[in-house]
């Protein structure tokens, strides 16, 4: 129940996430703006139509990286099942089972939260542009829940397909010796790591000023794709190169990195930034994501 219930609450936080995205044009009263900024949400609104896909892209991620947290966890439960003589089709058939189920509990509570969450959302936008509240109403959004049930069910076939392919290659005695087996350590070339660190250092900061100081001159999607891009890749080099970045620079700090425990520690967190780089990344990218919008 523990480990499910951090896989729950992924599944509604994503889908109240996804369906208050996709609401908030439903919402009429933040519409009783000036002339100027009602075009200003039209193309806000338009634009959201085309970041959802890439929302639904990330939490699919997020989906399948909470589904693999919670497989793994349970590799051995798998083991003892199947050494009781239990095929991997019905091992296959109980993991699609439990996916239906708490698929379809996760969808009803996610819609819930996110059609109150969205009132919310809809009073904070309509307080930025100073609408005039008067006509504000409860709304559903039937548009954004059929949006966010077909998104959801297409991330959810995904994770079925992912679960019966892994399961497909489990072996009994991986199973049962998994929680024994050590993590593999990928060691970089700390010289690349350094000089890629820089170069993704100066990217990140050629876009950030591009999309600011500069930012008069991306008036067309063509033009703004380039930053955005380039902050992309940036971010995600910036945290594959850290690990060896990191110590170098502590290495060089004899009496710091030969102090107590601190060789041990810092060789630790090396290791879990190395084989946390896409998460880390992506989580990076979401909350830049959400605090421009």
């Amino acid at each position: 129940i523990k480990d499910y219930a951090i896989y729950f609450l992924t599944l509604v936080l994503g889908v109240a996430i996804f369906y208050m995205f996709n609401s908030i044009d439903s919402q009429q009263a933040m519409l009783q703006v000036s002339q100027s900024q009602r075009e200003i949400i039209k193309m806000m609104i338009s634009m959201l139509g085309f970041v959802s896909v890439f929302v639904a892209v990330i939490l699919g991620l997020l989906i399948v990286y909470a589904n693999n947290f919670l497989i793994n966890r349970r590799k051995k439960e798998f083991g003892i099942y199947m050494s009781l003589g239990m095929g991997r089709r019905q091992i296959s058939k109980i993991i699609l089972m439990e996916t239906i189920f708490v698929g379809i509990i996760s969808l009803v509570i996610g819609i819930v939260v996110g059609v109150f969450a969205s009132q919310f959302m809809s009073v904070l936008v309509a307080k930025m542009f100073e609408a005039d509240m008067s006509e504000f109403q409860f709304v559903f959004s039937r548009d954004a829940c059929i949006k966010t049930c077909i998104y959801f069910a297409v991330m959810y076939v995904a994770v079925m397909i992912f679960n019966t392919f892994t399961v497909s290659k489990y072996k009994l005695i991986n199973l049962l010796n998994a929680q024994k087996k050590n993590e593999k350590v990928k060691i970089k070339n700390p010289f690349l790591c350094i000089l890629v660190f820089i170069v993704a250092g100066a990217m990140l900061g050629y876009a950030y000023w591009k999309v600011t100081a500069d930012s008069s001159s991306l008036n067309t999607f063509d033009k703004l794709l380039p930053p955005i891009l380039m902050g992309i890749v940036s971010t995600i080099l910036i945290f594959w190169s850290l690990s060896g970045f990191i110590i170098q620079i502590v290495q060089k700090m004899k009496n710091t990195y030969l102090k107590g425990t601190n060789m041990f520690v810092l060789r630790q967190i090396n290791n879990k930034i190395n084989t946390m780089v896409v998460s880390m990344s992506v989580i990076c990218l979401m909350l830049f994501m959400t605090i421009s919008i």
